[in-house]
């Protein structure tokens, strides 16, 4: 048997410049059916108009589109996990062992968010193109508890082979995310990915011990399963 606890401090951050030619990014934008980009003769971007066209056709006025417009996002989180756990192994007969282990978890969160329009609004929306600003960092703290636990049973059928079965739980904890382009949706939870495992299997030793022989069949349940979309 062995019992234990862990404790984990992380912090961490990414920043992330977007810097567009405003020009090129209203052609993109407007799409072919503008007139502006027309394969295979696209025109370079010095050709491209140098004003915000929708306010032009709007209204008349003029306003000049910058050659470099810089969007900047840095994203950061704290993590502080704590985690206790046990397992014992009760030997019942002298072929056959059963496991049982628990684990619980707790994890305090808080993640962070600022977004800068470093060079002024853009011209082509009047406020940010692909983020939004954020009037300096904004935060979202938040705890989670999470309980993951295991069971085994292992049968040596000879000196040189064994058969098993294990049935456990996993857990990814929540997540605390952040979206820089929705000002109506800064922070949202993830809720913890969880898995239940199932696995049967034998291993053993032939040719007088030389040669280790392992096969296992096994089958996972997700809910709850954490994937990123770009």
């Amino acid at each position: 048997w062995f019992v234990g606890a862990s404790w984990l401090l992380e912090e961490g951050f990414q920043r992330v410049p977007l810097l567009f030619d405003e020009r090129a990014t209203q052609a993109l934008l407007a799409g072919p059916g503008a007139g502006l980009l027309v394969a295979p003769n696209v025109p370079p971007v010095g050709a491209l108009p140098g004003f915000n066209l929708g306010v032009f056709l709007a209204t008349g006025a003029i306003i000049p589109l910058k050659p470099l417009h810089l969007e900047t996002f840095t994203n950061d989180a704290k993590t502080i996990s704590t985690d206790v756990f046990a397992d014992v192994t009760w030997r019942v007969t002298d072929k056959l062992d059963l496991t049982g282990g628990v684990r619980y978890t707790r994890d305090d969160k808080e993640s962070g968010l600022t977004v800068v329009l470093d060079n002024g609004p853009s011209a082509i929306s009047g406020r940010g193109l692909f983020v939004q600003p954020t009037n300096g960092r904004i935060t979202e703290e938040a705890g989670f508890d999470g309980l993951t636990w295991r069971a085994a049973a292992t049968y040596r059928w000879t000196e040189d082979w064994n058969v098993y079965a294990t049935i456990g739980t996993g857990r990814r904890p929540d997540v605390i995310a952040t979206s820089a382009g929705d000002p109506a949706a800064r922070f949202s939870v993830v809720p913890a990915e969880e898995v239940t495992s199932y696995e049967v299997g034998a291993k053993g030793l032939i040719l007088e011990g030389n040669l280790s022989l392992d096969g296992s069949v096994f089958f996972y349940e997700y809910d709850n399963f954490q994937a990123g979309i770009i």
